[in-house]
């Protein structure tokens, strides 16, 4: 009798442990489906490609040919990554090497086309972008020219009627069509 009632306890909790270890496996899935490598690695590399043609179609027409960028999402070993290569006459350089202002004007482009990239994947029409004082580490007129040049090809791809942006330099804001200015001890007025 107490043979075999342990053997049948014993039975059941067997039974219960295959049952819990298959339950851990079916969440175990789950977090490394929705972990760093998994499906939002996936996403990631997945919208890399549109993201690069987006961004350096907005370089070109901000800059010319003489630099494009590169969203690599795997480093030289083939582990996940995320850097960012800038490609040049002078060869290839991630990121991360670049001055403030450099880093500024090359990741440009890469947040108009990632703003594209989302707008058509959320299947809304949305017509208005909105950027808040992007261009302080910009150094010369030149960098802020080409630079404020990418918003123009940006509104003609993703159809956008409108793009506010807040900016305390002059040339910056030369290419406003209107400009709403704030003065301490002042009610803001346009121009």
């Amino acid at each position: 009798g107490k043979i075999e009632a342990a053997e049948k306890e014993l039975e059941e909790v067997r039974t219960e442990k295959e049952r819990l270890l298959k339950k851990g496996l079916h969440w175990r899935y789950l977090q490394d489906a929705c972990g760093k490598k998994g499906i939002q690695a996936l996403e990631i590399s997945g919208a890399a490609p549109a993201i690069n043609a987006g961004a350096n179609k907005l370089l070109c027409m901000g800059y010319g040919p003489e630099f494009s960028v590169r969203i690599d999402t795997q480093d030289e070993e083939g582990r996940e990554d995320l850097d960012i290569k800038v490609i040049s006459e002078w060869g290839e350089d991630s990121l991360k090497m670049k001055s403030g202002g450099e880093r500024i004007w090359l990741l440009h482009p890469i947040r108009l086309s990632m703003v594209l990239l989302a707008r058509e994947k959320s299947g809304r029409e949305w017509d208005m972008a909105f950027f808040d004082e992007i261009t302080g580490a910009l150094d010369s007129k030149g960098a802020t020219e080409n630079f404020m040049s990418m918003y123009r090809p940006f509104m003609e791809l993703g159809r956008i009627k409108q793009v506010f942006f807040i900016s305390h330099q002059d040339e910056c804001l030369a290419y406003a069509d209107h400009r709403l200015m704030f003065e301490k001890g002042k009610e803001p007025y346009w121009l």
